[in-house]
């Protein structure tokens, strides 16, 4: 289980010169600092959930991409070495809109935080947008599970769960079965809750977020 990040809600907003932070695979820091000022990268960032007003959020929020690429490797097109045709390497960023940012393959930067390493090398801008985009659905999962607390561990077949809809009428009890792909495609995308409390606040949630679209 991550450690606690305190993410804006969706009605937050820094005030301009505001100190913000936010993660970088690029500095051993593992965070940057700046000032807000509203502009395109920083709202980019404040929609995607990457942007924080302490520096120990940052730092957690790198930390629990950089835990999430060493599980899930399968998933991730990154290198496993520089050759010598990688002229340059993308480094997934939450920085840019473009989601990445581009190195020279021999960039002592890469060396120095270990970035073959950690999976967060790729060859070319798609992959390292890619697995940037994988990166910031992981992260609004654990935003969700942080705030409503559903399963993380698949239940065992014969358990009573609760399933969230759009619909807050329609919160359903279901007898989890491991071998009914609806429950798994379920689980997989966060939508069980050991409790009905939590499922009916997560529903509220999801309208709230839809009605926003």
């Amino acid at each position: 289980m991550s450690k606690k990040i305190k993410f804006f809600n969706g009605n937050e907003i820094p005030r301009v010169e505001t100190d913000i932070f936010y993660p970088s695979f690029l500095l051993q820091a593992q965070h940057f600092c700046s000032k807000w000022y509203a502009n395109r990268e920083d709202v980019f960032m404040l929609l995607n959930h990457t942007v924080f007003l302490k520096r120990k959020y940052a730092i957690r929020v790198a930390k629990f991409c950089i835990k999430f690429i060493k599980q899930n490797r399968e998933k991730f097109n990154a290198l496993t070495e520089i050759s010598e045709k990688n002229t340059k390497v993308y480094i997934p960023a939450f920085e840019y809109t473009g989601m990445y940012t581009e190195l020279d393959a021999s960039s002592p930067i890469i060396a120095d935080n270990q970035l073959v390493e950690k999976g967060l090398v790729y060859a070319t801008a798609e992959e390292a947008r890619n697995a940037c985009k994988k990166l910031l659905q992981a992260l609004k999962r654990e935003m969700r599970r942080q705030k409503f607390n559903f399963l993380t561990e698949k239940p065992e077949t014969g358990t009573t769960v609760f399933v969230t809809t759009l619909q807050r009428s329609t919160i359903e009890e279901i007898t989890f079965d491991r071998n009914n792909l609806d429950h798994i495609f379920y689980y997989e995308l966060g939508m069980l809750y050991r409790n009905r409390n939590d499922a009916l606040q997560a529903a509220e949630q999801m309208l709230n977020d839809y009605s926003l679209i």
